[in-house]
Protein backbone atom coordinates (compact mmCIF):
# COMPACT_ATOMS: atom_id res chain seq x y z
CA UNK A 1 0.00 0.00 0.00
CA UNK A 2 2.52 2.60 0.60
CA UNK A 3 4.72 1.88 -2.42
CA UNK A 4 1.61 2.59 -4.13
CA UNK A 5 0.97 5.81 -2.48
CA UNK A 6 3.91 6.92 -2.67
CA UNK A 7 4.32 6.48 -6.38
CA UNK A 8 0.69 8.47 -6.68
CA UNK A 9 2.20 11.38 -4.14
CA UNK A 10 5.34 11.75 -6.18
CA UNK A 11 4.62 10.91 -9.92
CA UNK A 12 0.43 11.00 -10.13
CA UNK A 13 -1.51 8.22 -11.73
CA UNK A 14 -0.11 8.13 -14.89
CA UNK A 15 3.37 9.21 -14.04
CA UNK A 16 4.09 5.25 -12.83
CA UNK A 17 3.53 1.22 -13.94
CA UNK A 18 3.42 -2.03 -12.78
CA UNK A 19 7.49 -2.10 -13.17
CA UNK A 20 7.88 0.50 -11.01
CA UNK A 21 5.55 -0.89 -8.20
CA UNK A 22 7.69 -4.01 -8.46
CA UNK A 23 10.87 -2.19 -8.76
CA UNK A 24 10.18 -0.23 -5.35
CA UNK A 25 8.65 -3.21 -3.76
CA UNK A 26 11.81 -5.60 -4.80
CA UNK A 27 9.12 -8.01 -5.79
CA UNK A 28 9.03 -9.48 -9.77
CA UNK A 29 6.53 -8.07 -11.79
CA UNK A 30 5.11 -11.39 -11.77
CA UNK A 31 4.55 -11.47 -8.53
CA UNK A 32 2.84 -8.00 -8.62
CA UNK A 33 0.50 -8.96 -11.20
CA UNK A 34 -0.26 -12.54 -9.32
CA UNK A 35 -2.13 -10.25 -6.66
CA UNK A 36 -3.95 -8.09 -8.78
CA UNK A 37 -5.12 -8.36 -12.65
CA UNK A 38 -3.60 -4.27 -13.41
CA UNK A 39 -2.81 -0.86 -12.04
CA UNK A 40 -6.14 0.15 -11.55
CA UNK A 41 -7.21 -2.68 -9.19
CA UNK A 42 -3.46 -2.26 -7.40
CA UNK A 43 -4.51 1.30 -6.73
CA UNK A 44 -8.09 0.73 -5.74
CA UNK A 45 -7.01 -1.81 -3.13
CA UNK A 46 -4.55 0.92 -1.80
CA UNK A 47 -6.78 3.46 -1.54
CA UNK A 48 -9.80 1.21 -0.10
CA UNK A 49 -6.88 0.18 2.41
CA UNK A 50 -5.74 3.59 3.19
CA UNK A 51 -9.37 4.93 3.29
CA UNK A 52 -10.89 2.54 5.58
CA UNK A 53 -8.02 2.54 7.84
CA UNK A 54 -8.28 6.35 8.07
CA UNK A 55 -12.38 5.82 8.85
CA UNK A 56 -11.54 3.89 11.69
CA UNK A 57 -9.54 5.55 13.34
CA UNK A 58 -11.28 9.19 12.55
CA UNK A 59 -14.72 7.10 14.22
CA UNK A 60 -12.49 6.35 17.11
CA UNK A 61 -12.33 10.26 17.77
CA UNK A 62 -16.03 10.47 17.86
CA UNK A 63 -16.13 9.03 21.51
CA UNK A 64 -14.26 12.46 22.67
CA UNK A 65 -17.26 15.31 24.06
CA UNK A 66 -18.18 18.83 22.67
CA UNK A 67 -17.25 19.28 18.89
CA UNK A 68 -14.22 21.42 19.39
CA UNK A 69 -12.63 18.47 21.26
CA UNK A 70 -13.77 16.10 18.44
CA UNK A 71 -12.66 18.40 15.56
CA UNK A 72 -9.11 18.80 17.73
CA UNK A 73 -8.89 14.82 17.80
CA UNK A 74 -9.59 14.67 14.12
CA UNK A 75 -7.21 17.15 13.39
CA UNK A 76 -4.47 15.51 15.42
CA UNK A 77 -5.53 12.08 14.22
CA UNK A 78 -5.17 13.36 10.47
CA UNK A 79 -1.88 15.29 11.09
CA UNK A 80 -0.43 12.19 12.78
CA UNK A 81 -1.16 10.18 9.33
CA UNK A 82 0.01 13.06 7.07
CA UNK A 83 3.48 12.63 9.51
CA UNK A 84 3.82 9.10 9.00
CA UNK A 85 2.76 9.08 5.31
CA UNK A 86 2.83 12.78 3.35
CA UNK A 87 2.48 10.69 0.10
CA UNK A 88 -1.16 10.63 1.14
CA UNK A 89 -1.78 14.62 1.37
CA UNK A 90 -2.71 14.89 -2.52
CA UNK A 91 -5.53 12.17 -1.73
CA UNK A 92 -7.46 13.80 1.03
CA UNK A 93 -7.24 17.23 -1.26
CA UNK A 94 -9.19 15.51 -3.44
CA UNK A 95 -6.72 14.60 -6.37
CA UNK A 96 -7.72 11.01 -6.83
CA UNK A 97 -6.65 8.69 -9.73
CA UNK A 98 -9.10 8.32 -12.34
CA UNK A 99 -10.11 5.11 -11.48
CA UNK A 100 -12.82 3.45 -13.64
CA UNK A 101 -15.42 3.66 -10.76
CA UNK A 102 -14.10 6.68 -8.83
CA UNK A 103 -16.86 6.87 -6.24
CA UNK A 104 -15.57 4.08 -4.54
CA UNK A 105 -13.00 5.49 -3.52
CA UNK A 106 -14.65 9.24 -2.89
CA UNK A 107 -17.80 7.75 -0.52
CA UNK A 108 -14.82 6.74 1.61
CA UNK A 109 -13.44 10.03 1.45
CA UNK A 110 -16.68 12.17 2.17
CA UNK A 111 -17.00 10.04 5.20
CA UNK A 112 -13.74 10.63 6.23
CA UNK A 113 -12.46 14.01 5.22
CA UNK A 114 -15.49 15.71 4.75
CA UNK A 115 -18.30 14.39 6.97
CA UNK A 116 -16.62 14.62 10.07
CA UNK A 117 -14.97 17.57 9.38
CA UNK A 118 -17.65 19.46 8.08
CA UNK A 119 -19.98 18.71 10.73
CA UNK A 120 -17.68 19.97 13.19
CA UNK A 121 -16.92 23.01 11.35
CA UNK A 122 -20.63 23.62 10.78
CA UNK A 123 -21.08 23.93 14.85
CA UNK A 124 -18.08 25.73 15.59
CA UNK A 125 -18.28 28.29 12.89
CA UNK A 126 -21.89 27.93 12.24
CA UNK A 127 -23.37 27.38 8.93
CA UNK A 128 -24.98 31.07 8.39
CA UNK A 129 -26.89 30.02 5.45
CA UNK A 130 -23.33 29.35 2.79
CA UNK A 131 -23.74 26.92 -0.18
CA UNK A 132 -22.78 23.88 0.50
CA UNK A 133 -19.28 24.74 -2.08
CA UNK A 134 -18.32 27.43 0.29
CA UNK A 135 -18.29 24.80 3.09
CA UNK A 136 -16.21 22.38 1.32
CA UNK A 137 -13.60 25.08 0.84
CA UNK A 138 -13.82 25.55 4.72
CA UNK A 139 -12.75 21.70 5.26
CA UNK A 140 -10.45 22.02 2.37
CA UNK A 141 -8.57 25.04 3.77
CA UNK A 142 -8.65 23.33 7.13
CA UNK A 143 -7.08 19.98 5.17
CA UNK A 144 -4.40 22.51 3.92
CA UNK A 145 -3.81 24.25 7.42
CA UNK A 146 -3.50 20.38 8.69
CA UNK A 147 -0.87 19.42 5.73
CA UNK A 148 1.44 22.15 6.18
CA UNK A 149 1.44 21.27 10.46
CA UNK A 150 2.17 18.23 9.52
CA UNK A 151 5.35 18.77 7.02
CA UNK A 152 6.73 20.98 9.64
CA UNK A 153 7.11 17.28 11.43
CA UNK A 154 9.51 14.72 11.16
CA UNK A 155 8.62 11.09 10.88
CA UNK A 156 8.31 9.42 14.16
CA UNK A 157 7.18 12.74 16.03
CA UNK A 158 5.81 12.46 19.31
CA UNK A 159 2.24 12.27 19.80
CA UNK A 160 2.60 15.64 21.66
CA UNK A 161 4.26 17.61 19.11
CA UNK A 162 1.88 15.81 16.42
CA UNK A 163 -1.24 16.92 19.12
CA UNK A 164 0.88 20.62 19.49
CA UNK A 165 0.92 20.75 15.42
CA UNK A 166 -2.68 19.99 14.64
CA UNK A 167 -4.10 22.08 17.55
CA UNK A 168 -2.10 25.57 15.97
CA UNK A 169 -3.11 24.55 12.86
CA UNK A 170 -6.99 24.11 13.93
CA UNK A 171 -6.53 27.36 16.20
CA UNK A 172 -5.51 29.42 13.46
CA UNK A 173 -8.41 28.15 11.03
CA UNK A 174 -11.07 29.04 13.95
CA UNK A 175 -9.32 32.19 15.20
CA UNK A 176 -7.23 33.44 12.59
CA UNK A 177 -4.33 33.87 14.73
CA UNK A 178 -2.16 31.33 16.78
CA UNK A 179 -1.53 33.63 20.05
CA UNK A 180 -5.23 35.21 20.78
CA UNK A 181 -6.83 31.56 20.13
CA UNK A 182 -3.73 29.70 21.73
CA UNK A 183 -5.54 30.50 25.36
CA UNK A 184 -8.67 29.51 23.99
CA UNK A 185 -7.83 26.10 22.77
Amino acid sequence: RSVVLELLGEHGFHGFGMRDVAARSRQSVANVYHHVADKEELVHAALVELLEGALATAEATLAVRGARERLRALCTDHVARLVETPAEAPLWRGAWPPLRNPSDAAWVCSAVAHRDMQAHVDELCGRQGRRRAADERRVLLLLALLEGAAAQLERGATPARIARGAQEALALFLDGALPRSRSRL
